[in-house]
């Protein structure tokens, strides 16, 4: 699903490095392979259990889907599959124009009845957000997001070549899920000079709104943490048809409330056989 989002889609491998940007929330949290009901993470499995849908009716498309709300990572989930509860949701894209440039406009919504640690109750934290511990649990959880793109400049010969605007906003329960909401926006897509249309580059900035229960549980227990934000830009260079070379930089305000701001950079090659 994010491999194929217009302009920032690559899932990681030749455009964004930061997973705000290369796997966008999708509403069905999961647990990890040894943890329990609390190890509600922020951003969707990179593998799930389940079914999709989707349907193709221009100018819209649709997708529904059901699936265990944990990564199917674990060998759990293929042998007790829905045994915590099971997500489901669906989306529509609308794909628009605007003085003859292509753009969409996604909206989805997702609801899960599994349960998850009552943030207001947290007592227990290690610094990683998969590991909350509480005395009390909370059942359900909501998501909904809106996702627009637009294209400034589009190749008249293939219009999938492109550069353009793109922004992301979703919102949640906010409890058990631990990020009530978020948002990033910026500029993405292909070098449209002559014989650069393969290249591809991108910069933009992003937000995580954590939970104010859970930021007001972990400052009970000494663990002050804040909501986090960051920018990344990447310019992925196409060597041939099969090699690709980029390079990244990010700058990121860490949730962690006593750690000043970081920079981050990155060289990745990826190679196709």
């Amino acid at each position: 699903m994010a491999s194929k989002t217009p302009l920032i889609g690559g899932g990681g491998l030749n455009t964004f490095m930061n997973r705000a940007f290369a796997l966008p929330s999708t509403g069905v949290a999961y647990t990890s392979a040894m943890g329990g009901p609390g190890d509600r993470v922020v951003l969707s499995p990179p593998y799930s259990l389940g079914g999709q849908v989707e349907l193709k009716y221009e100018p819209y498309e649709f997708d529904f889907y059901l699936v265990d709300p944990r990564s199917a990572q674990s060998p759990r989930v293929i042998q007790r599959p829905f045994e915590v509860g099971v997500a489901f949701g669906a989306g529509v894209k609308v794909n628009s124009k605007m003085l003859d440039l292509n753009g969409s406009h996604t909206f989805r919504g997702a609801y899960s009845n599994a349960n998850g640690i009552n943030l207001s109750s947290v007592n227990e934290f290690n610094g990683n957000i998969r590991s909350i511990n509480g005395s009390m649990t909370k059942n359900g959880y909501y998501f909904a997001s809106y996702l627009m793109t637009q294209n400034i400049y589009q190749s008249t010969v293939d219009p999938e070549k492109s550069w353009g605007l793109f922004a992301l906003y979703t919102i949640s329960d906010g409890n058990p899920t631990p990020i009530k909401w978020s948002m990033f926006s910026g500029l993405a897509g292909n070098n449209l000079m002559l014989s650069r249309e393969e290249d591809r580059w991108g910069i933009g900035f992003y937000h995580f709104g954590v939970s104010q229960q859970l930021l007001t549980s972990l400052q009970q227990i000494n663990d002050p943490r804040r909501s986090e934000s960051g920018v990344e830009a990447f310019y992925n260079i196409a060597l041939n048809r099969f090699s690709y070379l980029s390079a990244d930089l990010q700058i990121i305000s860490p949730w962690v409330a006593n750690r000043p701001i970081e920079t981050i950079s990155a060289i990745r090659m990826q190679s196709r056989f």
